[in-house]
């Protein structure tokens, strides 16, 4: 009888923690809906519609792409949107650079490695059908151009600031991620940031 109640009081208590960590997992996944309502992981590429000069990095079009942030991590792709156009470019680059840095580093090795998906590519390159443009190797190629374009503008970016040292350049969380949406030229009303 006392072997049955002291398995019954493990029991109760196993499902106790389990319950306890179901709640911890909403709240925390409430907190997140609330507190992160723009995607963490995005690019910033030159728009091929403006020729590149790193002298005067700020008088080009730069889009923002959202990668979307799927369950698998082998899955990462750009989301299925033409991408944001961006004003103040200057004050973007200078907000986000070190965050740009590291998500264009991501990209390079993703797209080496082959396990970053670009779904939405017609958007990068308007004279290429969809169906063709994975087969595309200039495709492929004018997509790491623009990223090696983009690293080069921050890299004369941060000339003028020093990412690594400057205070303002903390890992980005929910409020910084939100004033994003100040800098993009929005062309969908929907409030549809990205996927």
């Amino acid at each position: 009888m006392i072997q049955e109640i002291y398995r019954s009081t493990q029991k109760i208590l196993e499902n106790t923690e389990i319950l306890k960590s179901h709640a911890d997992a909403i709240l925390r996944q409430t907190f997140e809906l609330t507190e992160f309502t723009v995607p963490r992981l995005f690019i910033v590429l030159p728009e091929e519609t403006t020729s590149y000069n790193p002298i005067n990095r700020f008088h080009h079009h730069y889009r923002l792409y959202f990668i979307c942030e799927c369950e698998n991590e082998h899955d990462r792709h750009l989301a299925y949107h033409d991408g944001y156009e961006i004003k103040q470019p200057r004050e973007f680059l200078r907000k986000y650079g070190p965050h740009l840095r590291q998500m264009l580093t991501f990209v390079k090795y993703a797209l080496t490695i082959g396990s970053f998906v670009l779904p939405n590519i017609t958007s990068l390159n308007q004279n290429i059908p969809a169906s063709a443009a994975f087969r595309d190797r200039f495709m492929w190629e004018s997509f790491k151009l623009r990223i090696e374009q983009m690293n080069k503008a921050l890299e004369i970016a941060e000339q003028n600031v020093n990412f690594s040292t400057d205070s303002n350049f903390q890992h980005l969380q929910g409020a910084e991620l939100r004033e994003i949406e100040y800098f993009l030229n929005r062309v969908d009303n929907r409030q549809t940031l990205g996927n």
